[in-house]
């Protein structure tokens, strides 16, 4: 082969290199704007999960008339992951009445 010839093989093969590389460069911004996407959705998904709502959640009210009335409950104002674990609670029959 003739200099040339290798000369234009190697400037071929850089400029299939550069573009590998800005292909590769493109895709980690990518990942990264992504994954800073997901912290964010997971920050805001855990601030969600804990907030306090203004009544007690349907799903939660049998265990809290339950807690109330075994008089292991005096403020039914609480989180959601509050009612989840009354609910579990009361699910085992931890308020159950022990004369029955």
């Amino acid at each position: 082969m003739k200099i040339e010839q290798l000369t234009a093989e190697l400037q071929k093969t850089q400029g299939e290199l550069r573009q590998l590389a800005n292909q590769y460069a493109s895709a980690l911004n990518t990942l990264s704007e992504q994954g800073n996407t997901i912290k964010q959705l997971h920050a805001r998904l855990k601030k969600l999960e804990t907030q306090q709502p203004d009544q007690v959640p349907a799903w939660a009210e049998d265990a809290v008339k339950a807690a109330k009335k075994a008089e292991a409950l005096n403020d039914p104002d609480g989180s959601y992951d509050f009612y989840r674990m009354l609910t579990i609670l009361h699910r085992m029959g931890i308020f159950s009445d022990p004369k029955k």
